[in-house]
């Protein structure tokens, strides 16, 4: 009956060499969609927080003392892959963010984010440099095609060197692939660095309601696509599951719906 749905991978266990290992499964909830009111889900659902290390069977177990009973918390919060979506460890968020982007890219600028959490910022990786002048206290960055205009809000995360790494408004520029940005420089230095535009319209958050200011007198902050990947993993970790005294209806009604499911 089941031949006609589709095949995933599930990590079941760990061999000698703490590697993982897959169970073949048929994915049953490509064709079982079980629609509930929002009234239904506040009945129905509670919240509860993921630890370092849980499985959905251990929530299962914790939750209905039947380790069998993992793939409704899977269902419960519409996981497919679970290798992509369920809470992490920082360990395993850190091999995760290097199987995505690599180990040269990890530390790379991935976003810009105002106190809000929201994205602000377009990150432009075009092999920019800096030099740092402890006379003019002025940051010149050569970043190819760059489209900065005076006036606009610029976040550089220095890579090298020891200037610092923060938001800046550019000063001028001098032509279309350098721009300028204003700073207290102690002493010379240079290096490669990441610039990434603020824009405006998006930034500051209040209340819900969007303000739009020339002054920014606020910070905003740099993810480096690690704690970009460890921001996204955090928002995983409280889910919702079927309260105990409905999950043995659940169970009979999510098997009747198999049942009778139209391939």
């Amino acid at each position: 009956m089941l031949d006609h749905y589709p095949l995933i991978n599930y990590p079941l266990t760990t061999d000698e060499e703490d590697a993982l290992l897959f169970y073949v499964m048929r994915d049953i909830s490509t064709r079982v969609n079980m629609v509930l009111t929002d009234e239904e889900k506040e009945e129905y659902f509670e919240k509860v927080a993921i630890r370092d290390g849980m499985r959905p069977e251990d929530v299962a177990w914790e939750m209905y003392n039947s380790e069998a009973l993992w793939w409704t918390v899977l269902y419960a919060n519409e996981i497919h892959d679970y290798l992509r979506d369920w809470y992490k460890s920082e360990p395993q968020v850190l091999e995760y963010a290097i199987d995505k982007y690599g180990s040269d890219r990890i530390y790379a600028l991935h976003s810009i984010v105002d106190d809000y959490g929201n994205a602000v910022g377009t990150v432009n990786e075009q092999g920019a440099t800096y030099s740092a002048n402890s006379v003019t206290d002025l940051i010149t960055v050569t970043c190819l095609g760059h489209g900065y205009t005076v006036g606009d809000r610029v976040y550089l995360l220095m890579m090298s060197g020891n200037a610092v790494t923060n938001s800046y408004t550019v000063y001028s520029t001098p032509n279309i692939d350098t721009f300028t940005v204003e700073a207290t420089i102690t002493a010379n230095t240079s290096g490669a660095c990441t610039a990434a535009k603020i824009t405006a319209d998006k930034l500051w958050l209040y209340n819900g309601n969007g303000i739009t200011t020339s002054s920014y007198p606020y910070t905003v902050n740099g993810l480096t696509n690690y704690e970009y990947e460890l921001v996204e993993n955090e928002k995983r970790r409280h889910i919702q599951v079927i309260k105990p005294k409905y999950i043995s209806d659940f169970v009979a009604t999510f098997k009747d719906r198999v049942k009778n499911a139209k391939y």
